[in-house]
């Protein structure tokens, strides 16, 4: 498998594992010790803490479905523009995210950032309880 194609497989297996609400697999997707740059300013290293933040951080943002909008893939890195609609807000309502994967030659991802767009942030931290 090229590394193109196993970044992008990472992608969408982190789509769908956050559609389908199993929020306790994703941890599986990265590699042992993996590294995760969580929106916020948190980082997460191996996958027991990446596990942590997504159990509990996707429990509580619950987002009702997400979705590439965009995705650019080049060797072992994906980077994406995810979109996701959250439960009880207006219809066509959408927040916006950009998330940027590397992936190894096993097709694990090695490091995650999450980058949000400003007027996120503080709804974020809010959700979350960041500083």
């Amino acid at each position: 498998m090229e590394r193109m194609s196993a970044a992008r497989a990472a992608v969408d297996r982190y789509l769908h594992l956050i559609n389908e609400r199993r929020y306790d697999e994703i941890a599986s997707i990265f590699a042992p010790d993996g590294l995760f740059l969580a929106p916020i300013g948190e980082e997460f290293r191996g996958r027991e803490a990446i596990h942590g933040f997504y159990s509990a951080g996707l429990r509580v943002i619950a987002p009702a479905k997400v979705w590439a909008s965009s995705a650019v893939a080049e060797g072992n890195v994906c980077v994406i523009e995810i979109s996701a609609q959250l439960p009880g807000e207006e219809a066509g309502r959408t927040h916006t995210v950009v998330d940027h994967f590397t992936v190894d030659d096993a097709g694990l991802v090695t490091r995650m950032a999450v980058y949000l767009r400003p007027e996120e942030i503080a709804n974020t931290r809010a959700v979350l309880g960041g500083a």
